[in-house]
């Protein structure tokens, strides 16, 4: 008999025997490998619903069901460790996880997992602060997804307790007109599993102060010059003139109003005192007279006129004396709107073209005119300067077809961007004089109102909410 030595891999040795006709001795090769089988079960209101990950010896090997088994095959013999991962966090392993084993070879070891399951659930708190005056005092509502509720004191705090993991929606309403929410809102919060979440939501309220004048034609069907606080309250006619009457803008001491006025004739540049005594004729001119706007000290008064045979901006002193022609130019130009600190003049013109009007700021001589906007679709109306001179709100087209809104741009013309976004045509910008609010007049969308936003276009508010016509708004400076 002669033997042989077969070696089939470096750590298996086998000694082959046998005679010489191939008939061989020793006892028969067996399995070196076994088996592992893993049960699950689950209990509690709120399983895993996309069961586990079973891991053997820290390595991925197979997904298992909440309540369920899987049989891990060609395990070594030997030692394993086998752990239960991917577990929800409302939910916990029941002993050692992971779960040390033997496996001998040709065997099936058998192994369970018990998982408790709590009720998948957080809290949310979510927490008002308010400041500034003229507070809402029956404070306000927080929605969730947008059906669930809860009243929140203008300075409280709601708790939704066991809401669902996961995110949700949340919204403060019921916030006053005269009151706006900074950030973002509504906002999306993550509720995490036995966690409380926690959101706030800070709320500026400020009474509009002061006071806006504006045009109306709710006495008697002419337009005439109204006052009225600037939350719309306490509404008076001024003027209560047949005539048509229109462009009210303050005196800087807030005494007087200046506006146009067509009682004698044709449209003349008018003042009057805050109470619409004592009105007096400040061009008397057979040509027409329009929008005027005062400088910064009072003493001049800037204004359209069509006297030299197209509309030019002219200035005057604040009695009428000496009007001189500033813009001087075969384009129209219009709507003059003085800078805060006297030096320059904004204002509209059709010199890129007679349909498609363009915003250019000069100096307060006519001197160095400056193209500050350039579309195709073109800016319309009055601009208007910020309180501190740094911005310059105004009307445009370039959003679109009979899609007029607000834009607001750096003094240098940069940084041009859109405030509303509304149904109608919202125009004639107006701030207030300690620059947090616009106040605008909104056509399109029924009769045309007086509205108030944020300097962002947050938040517009109808002030005047009157079946009449109320258009053409300009704020008192500060009282």
């Amino acid at each position: 008999m002669r033997c042989s030595l077969i070696c089939s891999s470096p750590i298996l040795l086998l000694v082959a025997c046998g005679s010489g006709d191939g008939g061989t001795t020793g006892p028969p090769l067996g399995p070196s490998t076994g088996s592992i089988e893993v049960s699950v079960t689950t209990t509690g209101s709120d399983p895993d619903p996309d069961g586990y990950a079973v891991h053997l010896d820290g390595s991925a090997s197979a997904l298992v069901g909440a309540t369920g088994s899987i049989m891990l095959t060609d395990v070594s013999a030997g030692s394993h460790s086998v752990s239960l991962n991917a577990v929800a966090a409302n939910c916990s392993v029941t002993g050692d996880n992971p779960y040390t084993m033997s496996v001998t070879a040709g065997s099936t070891a058998q192994m369970s997992f018990t998982v408790s399951c709590l009720p998948a659930v957080g809290d949310l708190e979510v927490t008002a602060t308010t400041n500034g005056d003229a507070i809402d005092p029956d404070g306000y509502t927080v929605v969730v997804d947008g059906t669930i509720s809860q009243a929140i004191g203008v300075n409280g705090t709601a708790t939704f307790s066991d809401t669902a993991l996961g995110q949700h929606e949340v919204r403060l309403t019921g916030v006053a007109d005269n009151c706006w929410v900074s950030g973002w809102n509504p906002r999306t919060v993550t509720v995490t599993f036995a966690q409380v979440t926690r959101t706030s939501f800070v709320v500026a309220c400020r009474w509009f102060h002061g006071r806006i004048a504006y045009v109306s034609n709710r006495d008697g069907g002419q337009y005439d010059v109204f006052v009225m606080n600037a939350d719309g309250s306490n509404p008076v006619n001024l003027t209560n003139h047949s005539a048509a009457e229109g462009d009210p803008a303050w005196s800087p001491d807030g005494t007087r109003i200046a506006f146009s006025s067509d009682r004698d004739g044709n449209s003349d540049i008018f003042v009057m005192q805050a109470d619409g005594s004592n009105p007096i004729n400040l061009t008397n001119h057979p040509a027409w007279d329009a929008g005027p706007a005062w400088s910064p000290d009072g003493t001049q008064i800037a204004f359209t006129s069509d006297r030299d045979g197209n509309d030019e901006i002219y200035v005057m002193q604040a009695d009428g004396s000496n009007p001189i022609n500033l813009t001087n130019h075969s384009a129209w130009d219009a709507g003059p709107a003085w800078s805060p600190d006297g030096t320059r003049i904004a204002f509209v013109t059709g010199r890129h073209g007679q349909a498609n009007g363009e915003i250019y700021v000069m100096q307060a001589d006519g001197s160095n005119p400056i193209n500050l906007t350039n579309t195709p679709e073109g800016e319309w109306d009055f601009p208007a300067w910020s309180p501190d001179g740094t911005q310059i709100a105004f009307t445009s087209w370039r959003s679109g077809e009979n899609n007029v809104e607000i834009y607001v741009m750096q003094a240098d013309g940069s940084n041009q961007t859109k405030l509303t976004d509304l149904i109608g045509w919202p125009e004639q910008p107006t701030w207030s004089p300690d620059g947090s609010r616009i106040a605008f007049a909104l056509w399109g969308a029924g009769n045309p109102e007086i509205y108030v936003m944020g300097t962002d276009g947050s938040n517009p508010a109808n002030v005047t909410n009157h079946p009449a016509e109320d258009w053409d708004p300009a704020w008192s400076p500060e009282e």
